[in-house]
């Protein structure tokens, strides 16, 4: 355990957002807070706090770690909680993270060891004083990868990656339609190993281009890749008329 402050102070209307989740694997990892990514900036904000501990768990897991999260409700009592895990591991004495409702009123994260918060990365001391906004305490524990790493696992995983980009297909082509005035039998969507793939008439990507409109890159997280092509599908409405 390497005890530190985190950098940032979480400042979101001037564009700095908390670091406090970094620090605290930092912590825990021994390693100093600007060696981790901060995962938790205004991406995490933009596209969802999901994506952002995917991308944790993707740098840890290339590290050699896992994460198991376990979490309590809200009206337990803080104190038992720590001291449950302290008296079920003796020998071992963990270290974890703890997330929960600081004393500013934001989720916040500490580094805790034997029933007792043994560091709080927080510039102010702002320490753990409720449950996290979605009413409970998480404890989050790094285990060792090759100890998870399964078939079942890559198959669950392989399919929450499918779940994922089905419903960015869905919601990328529900957008195009509704916000940008695209007719349904211009365009398609394909999902690739990772990434989505647009197809659309020609003349679909030079009104985008001539609006000055610039085609993402990126859509919930999904890489977008546009392409021309001919396309006339029509909707299954019209098709059965």
């Amino acid at each position: 355990m390497k005890p530190q402050k985190q950098l940032n102070r979480h400042l979101p209307e001037q564009g700095i957002y908390g670091d406090c989740h970094r620090t605290a694997i930092a912590i825990v990892l021994d390693m100093d807070a600007k060696d981790v990514p901060h995962f938790m900036d205004a991406s995490a904000y933009e596209e969802g706090s999901e994506l952002a501990h995917g991308r944790i768990e993707a740098w840890l897991n290339a590290r050699g770690f896992v994460t198991i999260s376990v979490p309590f409700r809200g009206q337990d009592d803080l104190g038992q909680i720590l001291q449950l895990i302290a008296v079920a591991n003796p020998v071992s004495k963990p270290v974890y993270i703890l997330r929960g409702r600081s004393r500013s009123g934001g989720n916040h994260a500490v580094v805790c060891c034997d029933g007792v918060i043994a560091c709080d990365p927080s510039l102010d001391a702002a320490g753990i004083v409720g449950p996290c906004n979605d009413g409970h305490y998480w404890l989050t524990f790094f285990g060792a990868l090759v100890a998870s790493d399964c078939e079942a696992k890559h198959h669950q995983e392989a399919e929450r990656q499918r779940d994922r980009m089905d419903r960015a297909a869905t919601r990328l082509a529900a957008e195009l339609v509704n916000d940008h005035n695209v007719r349904r039998g211009d365009f398609y969507i394909t999902i690739g190993a990772g990434e989505l793939h647009v197809y659309a008439k020609p003349e679909v990507i030079r009104a985008a281009n001539d609006a000055g409109f610039v085609l993402p890159k990126s859509f919930q997280g999904c890489a977008l890749e546009w392409h021309e092509a001919p396309v006339d599908i029509k909707p299954i409405a019209e098709a059965a008329e």
